[in-house]
């Protein structure tokens, strides 16, 4: 069995310099394993290999793992064993990018930090992405991991616990949702606003700990933010009920296409300014969402998919709204009025 991997200095993808990242290998029809590879962007790039039970560097540098920079070929290696599985993984890649930081591919192998463990041993068998033995292909069971861990972030009700806390059952009150606009009109703007934040927090909680703590790669945080969406509206803790995922989106927004936020942003608060309905601003935006992916994201495609996604799950929470829209008994925020001065009547 063969193992090589490459790396690539890219300057056009990539958050910020020194941000890692990545594939998961898989094995092809020919039986020849890919290893995952990594790159960071700049002057400085790593691969990563790993044979299932070596216990020393000389496999790897026969393996026939090379790097590329542009059309030259380099035969630095730079390994980093796995342990305990992918989290001990990630936390070796963080470690390689602090300690790469401003070398390039001039310096000889032995400048070069290497990264040793035993061999690895994860009695769940997701160990990635080299070594071990599973009945279900890797890239699936940390696809279902992260989508689990994204659904129970998501599912946390902010809204159902804060109006619990003021002697209100907010799923009894107002239109029943636990979301930020019906709590705000319930206890108060105040505790609206606090709701809010809170779901869109754990929006954009779910994307950091995909992208940038377990170094997903962006499919893989891509779908971590989604699932925290889905773990909103259909919260287990409610019986499988929950908000609209309108807050929730744009903390994943937040962490996935910060552009793509504030264009969405202004698209919500332009209709809000106009209409003064949430409902009509939330479905505006949720519909412009795919359109400013496909502009201020071209190629990415799980994105693309995701905002599809959040779109149809938007409008299929706002179903009572649109109705409500048909008949004109969808509740709005009026606009303040002046006050008049004292002292002047009109005769």
């Amino acid at each position: 069995m063969r193992i090589h991997g490459e790396g690539f200095l890219d300057f056009s993808q990539g958050r910020r310099p020194g941000f890692a990242r990545g594939r998961l290998g898989r094995q092809n029809h020919r039986g020849d394993f890919h290893a995952s590879h990594f790159f960071l962007q700049g002057r400085n790039a790593f691969c990563l290999g790993r044979l299932g039970g070596a216990k020393n560097l000389a496999p790897l540098q026969e393996s026939g793992i090379r790097l590329k920079d542009g059309r030259k070929q380099h035969e630095d290696v730079i390994p980093i064993l796995a342990s305990q599985g992918f989290l001990g993984l990630a936390k070796r890649i963080r470690l390689a990018c602090r300690q790469l930081a401003g070398r390039n591919f001039r310096h000889k192998r032995t400048s070069y930090p290497k990264g040793r463990t035993t061999p690895n041993q994860n009695p769940l068998g997701i160990s990635l992405p080299f070594g071990g033995s599973s009945p279900i292909p890797k890239g699936v069971t940390i696809g279902f991991l992260l989508f689990g861990a994204g659904f129970l972030i998501g599912s946390i009700p902010f809204g159902a616990w804060i109006a619990r806390s003021q002697g209100v059952d907010i799923q009894k009150r107002g239109s029943g949702n636990i979301g930020a606009t019906n709590v705000g009109r319930v206890l108060g703007k105040k505790w609206g606003y606090l709701v809010f934040l809170l779901d869109a927090l754990k929006g954009w909680f779910a994307v950091w700990l995909a992208a940038e703590f377990l170094q997903a790669g962006d499919a893989a945080s891509v779908l971590t933010g989604v699932a925290a969406v889905a773990g909103h509206v259909f919260s287990p803790w409610l019986n499988f009920k929950g908000g609209k995922g309108v807050a929730t989106s744009a903390g994943v927004l937040l962490g996935l296409a910060p552009v793509v936020l504030i264009w969405t942003a202004a698209i919500w608060g332009f209709s809000f300014f106009v209409k003064r309905i949430v409902s009509v601003s939330s479905l505006l935006a949720a519909t412009s969402f795919p359109f400013l992916v496909l502009w201020l994201e071209p190629g990415r495609q799980a994105l693309l998919a995701a905002a599809f996604a959040l779109a149809g799950l938007v409008w299929y929470r706002h179903r009572d709204n649109l109705q409500r829209l048909v008949r004109g008994t969808e509740n709005g925020f009026e606009k303040k009025r002046p006050a008049r001065r004292k002292g002047k009547t009109k005769r």
